[in-house]
């Protein structure tokens, strides 16, 4: 699933899982990215859905969050 701007996302920061709003998305040679905004004010650029880096995009969960 691609998330649109001003979606809700979660996101996994370096172990934790935080809310965060998706302020742009694009896609470059098959690998979507994002810039978000966590609800700790935090500005991320760049954001992957790959699990095997620090910081990631959960889809599971937010795709969690997008159905309620």
């Amino acid at each position: 699933m691609i998330f649109k701007k001003n979606s809700k996302v979660i996101l996994h920061n370096n172990r934790r899982n935080e809310f965060a709003t998706v302020l742009r998305t694009w896609r470059r040679k098959g690998i979507q990215y994002y810039n978000v905004k966590t609800e700790r004010g935090s500005l991320l650029e760049k954001i992957e859905t790959d699990t095997l880096l620090p910081t990631y995009v959960d889809i599971n969960l937010s795709e969690k969050i997008q159905n309620k």
